[in-house]
């Protein structure tokens, strides 16, 4: 709740009505204006952190507080508050809960593939609970919270993390299946301009991209073959040649057998035309997408020098 007189926040507060909110920041967007005289109301369970220019500063305790000099003596020397001074600063108060959250939920998003020397690919979703409580609210807000980012900027932070993404990190390839998150900045009342934002976060993307130890992922295709029995060697002698594993063979009457493996896109470009050469044009197949598997490290070293060498030849 915000009391406001001349638009000057008078009484701050905030109750949780859910019980399960972490974080509230008061006001939700940039700051507000506050004075000393200004009453502060923490509740059990709460602290409240004044917060400005991306960093958390006094932290205060349950209890109905009159904002003086003493118990706000960081944000006082920071912002350079004159004794006795009645005229309005800018901040923001950030709420956190200190309860313990128990019997939470968490799940993997998808299943994740993994490989095993008996059984070839598995593929696991794995899912658990936990409990947390925030033991150092100041470090918490500093690092989670942040929000010192207009909302009119948004869309360009956003443009330019999507234009990284389709440019790729290792070797041109778009970047999926990531979640990007804005948690601090810093902006200029005057000077800040929306190109800026879009190359700061065009450049942090790639940056953490860089660090987290990105991989490239390829496409995987289920074949079935089906062709004369005195080929079947032939074609699984080829298959691996493709980097393919086969997944079984099984007879299709009439003196075929159908064989079914995971064969990467990159080496079914001519299959077609392959198949019908060593089976006397008596073989076909049908195949469909599968998965997505990781590049074996050796091929995605050959991939990165030839996608350096394409960047040279353009510029």
């Amino acid at each position: 709740m915000l009391e406001r007189f001349r638009g000057i926040l008078e009484v701050i507060e905030y109750l949780d009505p859910t019980g399960r909110e972490i974080v509230h920041r008061v006001p939700q967007e940039g700051s507000g204006e506050i004075r000393l005289g200004s009453q502060l109301i923490v509740r059990e369970n709460q602290v409240a952190i004044f917060y400005r220019d991306g960093r958390a500063l006094d932290m205060l305790g349950p209890g109905r507080h009159t904002l003086t000099t003493l118990n706000v003596p960081i944000l006082v020397n920071y912002l350079k508050i004159p004794f006795g001074s009645k005229s309005p600063f800018r901040a923001s108060v950030v709420f956190v809960n200190l309860k313990d959250y128990l019997d939470l939920a968490w799940v993997a998003p998808k299943p994740i593939p993994y490989r095993d020397a008996e059984f070839g690919m598995v593929r696991l979703q794995t899912q658990g609970k936990f409990a947390f409580q925030v033991g150092r609210p100041q470090l918490f807000v500093n690092q989670i919270v942040g929000g010192v980012i207009s909302r009119g900027f948004m869309p360009a932070i956003e443009k330019g993390v999507r234009e990284a993404m389709t440019d790729g990190i290792l070797a041109g390839n778009p970047v999926v299946d990531v979640r990007v998150s804005v948690f601090d900045g810093k902006e200029h009342p005057v000077d800040s301009k929306e190109i800026a934002f879009k190359t700061a976060g065009l450049q942090a993307f790639r940056l953490a991209a860089q660090k987290a130890n990105p991989t490239i992922a390829e496409p995987i295709y289920k074949l079935e073959i089906t062709v004369p029995e005195q080929y079947a060697g032939d074609v699984m002698s080829d298959l691996n040649t493709r980097r393919g594993r086969v997944l079984g063979m099984l007879p299709s009457g009439k003196g075929k057998t159908t064989i079914t493996a995971h064969v990467p896109l990159a080496e079914c470009q001519r299959y077609a035309t392959d198949l019908r050469a060593f089976t006397q044009a008596r073989g076909d197949f049908v195949m469909e997408f599968a998965h997505y598997e990781e590049v074996p490290a050796h091929l995605v070293e050959t991939l990165i020098e030839a996608h350096k060498q394409q960047r040279e030849q353009e510029h």
